[in-house]
């Protein structure tokens, strides 16, 4: 339970099943622990979450991701939408994993991605898996941007599903941009 104050001045109690926790505050959703996160953080799951809207880490934020051993799970019929895009540190760790799912329409000017990294996302025990019933579909269990720092150090990092998926792509608009990736260990699938 949780007490929260009303209007009024009194207090109301809130009864539900908690996800998520910072510290000793509990939350029953992950997007909003997310939100709430300062600067360095540790979010831990409490149970496995299935999201009903993709999750966006912003960059001023630095957090840690403990899966806890429990899985988060999206699926999405929008073209494009990654399941977490990561624009700030995030480092997902705790033996649990990351699933999407794309179910739309294949769309081949768009990726459908389980994380799109425009940051900085370190992986460490870990799994993250991109699948799709779209076959012709493009998606990638990481897509990482230009100027974006993909580490894995243990876990994985795979796709199944479309022909046109990789594990991780490393992408850059432009000549001169970059990015980079480096595998200290676990098992990833294709880098394109």
């Amino acid at each position: 339970m949780r007490r929260y104050l009303l209007a009024d001045g009194t207090y109301g109690v809130k009864v539900g099943s908690y996800v998520a926790q910072i510290g000793n505050v509990k939350y029953t959703s992950l997007s909003e622990a997310l939100n709430a996160c300062q600067k360095n953080d540790t979010v831990t799951l409490l149970s496995d979450v299935e999201l009903t809207d993709a999750l966006t880490i912003a960059a001023d934020k630095v957090i840690t991701l403990d899966l806890n051993s429990f899985d988060i799970s999206y699926s999405s019929d929008v073209a494009g939408e990654a399941m977490i895009t990561n624009k700030g540190t995030l480092t997902l760790t705790g033996n649990g994993a990351v699933n999407f799912t794309y179910t739309g329409a294949v769309n081949m000017s768009k990726a459908a991605n389980a994380i799109s990294n425009l940051g900085n996302l370190t992986i460490d025990g870990v799994s993250v898996t991109n699948t799709t019933a779209a076959n012709g579909q493009i998606g990638y269990a990481v897509d990482n941007y230009s100027g974006a720092v993909l580490t894995v150090e243990s876990g994985s990092v795979t796709v199944s599903g479309s022909y046109y998926y990789d594990a991780i792509r490393m992408f850059c608009n432009s000549e001169t941009a970059d990015n980079t990736v480096v595998i200290n260990g676990g098992t990833v699938g294709t880098i394109w």
